[in-house]
């Protein structure tokens, strides 16, 4: 299930903002699906994720993949990510996979990266799972990273 997709993998953009949605009381019945909140590819010299609200997600899922709340697989120049409500969101079930709240899975170490002032509360999976919960999680570090 994906709220919101911006974009394709490789694919240039000039700039991209994805600003003030909310994605909110989503959930699954059962299954092994995977949850994106917002999915951004687009590689773009200027990208700015803010004012965002993702909220009361309850993903029943017997999954081994990992679900995020803010995926964004980019080579931007200037990534910007502020402001953003991540709130109670949850995986149920017997899930064996991760649930991230903000995940930068940028493979290109270039320009600078601000993250800043996004309230992530809430992530939660069940004590009985071998699932886990992530907050922040930058795969490649730019060239400077402002968290």
């Amino acid at each position: 299930m994906v709220g919101i997709k911006i974009g394709n993998s490789g694919v240039d953009a000039t700039s991209i903002s994805i600003l003030s949605n909310i994605i909110e009381d989503c959930s699954f019945i059962s299954g092994t699906d995977e949850f994106y909140g917002i999915d951004q590819s687009f590689s773009a010299s200027n990208l700015i994720i803010s004012n965002n609200l993702i909220q009361n997600n309850n993903l029943n899922t017997n999954s081994t993949s990992a679900s995020y709340l803010i995926y964004n697989t980019n080579r931007s120049s200037t990534v910007t990510v502020s402001n953003n409500n991540l709130i109670n969101n949850s995986l149920t079930g017997s899930p064996i996979g991760t649930l991230y709240g903000y995940y930068n899975n940028s493979t290109t170490a270039v320009g600078i990266s601000t993250i800043q002032d996004n309230l992530i509360d809430g992530l939660s999976v069940p004590t009985t799972s071998a699932s886990s919960a992530v907050s922040y999680t930058h795969l490649t570090l730019p060239t400077s990273d402002q968290v």
